[in-house]
């Protein structure tokens, strides 16, 4: 199993919880969506829906769902203070463990190829 097919090793609290519409998983924190992924041809598209200062859009493409909910779970994680606030949950922040750091590599995503 290569580090792209690694299901994620940290867990949402129990507020966040996928809901699925359709061939559409999405991630919601309460009533409001956070990641939407979609199929799309061989791939399965994650991009972001919740807009909010310090929050950059996400949008990439994956083989599987599961990786798309592994690499879903790890944004939200990075960023699950920021996405209470933005969802109005400051109930949440301060039980809320800080998100270690990490760094993305080219090689982690989906469509990147190396130089020849």
């Amino acid at each position: 199993m290569d580090i792209l097919h690694m299901p994620s090793t940290r867990e949402l609290s129990l507020e966040y919880e996928w809901r699925q519409e359709g061939d559409q998983h999405i991630l919601h924190l309460g009533e409001h969506a956070l990641i939407q992924i979609d199929p799309d041809r061989d791939v399965w598209v994650l991009r972001s829906l919740l807009k909010a200062p310090g929050i950059t859009p996400l949008r990439f493409a994956v083989r599987t769902v599961e990786i798309g909910k592994s690499k879903a779970e790890s944004w939200t994680m990075e960023r699950q203070h920021i996405i209470a606030h933005a969802c109005g949950r400051d109930d949440l922040v301060a039980l809320l463990p800080y998100p270690t750091p990490h760094l993305s590599y080219a090689w982690e995503l989906a469509n990147w190829m190396p130089r020849r």
